[in-house]
């Protein structure tokens, strides 16, 4: 019987090949991890804003005026937002008052833009009139924002 010389191992080629393949998983899988990931940072902050907005209603109970103060908002905002180390990474998350009578903020509305330098295309619009959270495109101005639901480039 003939014994075949030749090592036991894998030729130049077919490792080539392998990574080739591994190269196109890579180029599709990344992308969608990316939007994985944008996605699940929109949810964090949606529930971020949901939260302080509930804690605001909660302290106008409290004081049984039906108002808040901005600066109690601001408190309640970086409070809440600390315990979130992934949402203050990525968003700056802050209250607009309208309808402000002194020092009460009879309506506000609360926004998270992404931050500078952070990859991600969306924002997110809470107004404390109808408690509806909107995601609008990184390009509008949410500080200044009265009306969500009548911008084309916000959704509910």
């Amino acid at each position: 019987m003939k014994m075949n010389n030749r090592s036991k191992g894998f030729s130049l080629l077919e490792l080539l090949v392998v990574m080739g393949i591994v190269g196109v998983l890579a180029a599709i899988a990344i992308p969608s991890y990316k939007q994985f990931t944008d996605k699940a940072d929109i949810a964090d902050s949606s529930a971020i804003l949901v939260s302080i907005n509930l804690e605001i209603v909660q302290n106008k109970l409290n004081k049984f005026t039906g108002n808040v103060s901005k600066s109690d908002i601001k408190t309640i905002i970086k409070n809440t937002v600390n315990g979130n180390k992934n949402v203050s990474k990525k968003f700056d998350i802050d209250v607009t008052c309208s309808g402000s009578t002194g020092t009460s903020c009879t309506n506000y509305y609360l926004y998270a833009k992404p931050k500078k330098g952070v990859d991600l295309k969306k924002g997110l619009w809470l107004s404390s009139m109808d408690a509806t959270l909107y995601t609008c495109d990184s390009s509008v101005d949410l500080k200044s924002l009265k009306d969500a639901s009548k911008n084309k480039m916000c959704t509910k």
